[in-house]
């Protein structure tokens, strides 16, 4: 499986970000939950592991979602998962892969009232010479509040659009265009 990026030459789309106050928690996401992707419940109470390991207690715990948000990249998909860290002075909003049949990630980097986003996506067929690339064209981000610290639950909405560059050996030029968006809620966790 080989992984690809954004283009490191190209200059990062920076946006304002939009603090609402007044922002209103329906959110009812919060409530679901699975297990680890690669664990499978039996009707008999136990559990089966894809990858073939011993289960242990980590194995099945309740994962509850963070995100209720949506991709058209690899075909048009859920995204339950959102992880907030703080990186020195940047809050990362991570937003999960959705394993095992997609392998795309968004990371929101938030830095005073500014913000970026970074798309990454592994694809399990290569073809050798092609180079994909992610640019972003239009951003928006909407949070709660203004200041986060560690422990606080982060929420909020967040649209992007990018472009994906794929440039064969024969250097041939072809763009797509897709979306990611949705909104989140998740605890601002340290970064230890």
């Amino acid at each position: 499986m080989v992984s690809f990026g954004q283009n490191p030459t190209k200059k990062v789309f920076v946006s304002s970000v939009v603090v609402d106050t007044n922002f209103v928690d329906t959110f009812s996401f919060n409530l679901k939950w699975d297990y680890p992707w690669y664990i499978a419940p039996l009707d008999s109470g136990r559990f089966d592991n894809a990858l073939g390991d011993t289960i242990t207690e980590a194995d099945t715990v309740h994962l509850y979602h963070t995100a209720s948000a949506i991709t058209n990249h690899q075909g048009e998909h859920e995204v339950r998962y959102c992880k907030a860290k703080m990186e020195r002075d940047t809050l990362l909003l991570n937003f999960l892969p959705e394993l095992p049949g997609y392998a795309s990630w968004l990371t929101i980097m938030i830095n005073s009232n500014e913000f970026w986003g970074q798309f990454k996506a592994a694809y399990p067929r290569y073809i050798k010479g092609e180079i994909l690339t992610w640019t972003i064209k239009k951003q928006s981000l909407i949070l709660n509040q203004s200041h986060y610290k560690i422990n606080d639950i982060i929420k909020g909405y967040f649209e992007i659009e990018f472009v994906e560059t794929s440039i064969t050996n024969d250097n041939i030029s072809k763009e797509r265009t897709f979306y990611f968006k949705g909104y989140f809620k998740t605890p601002l966790k340290s970064n230890e």
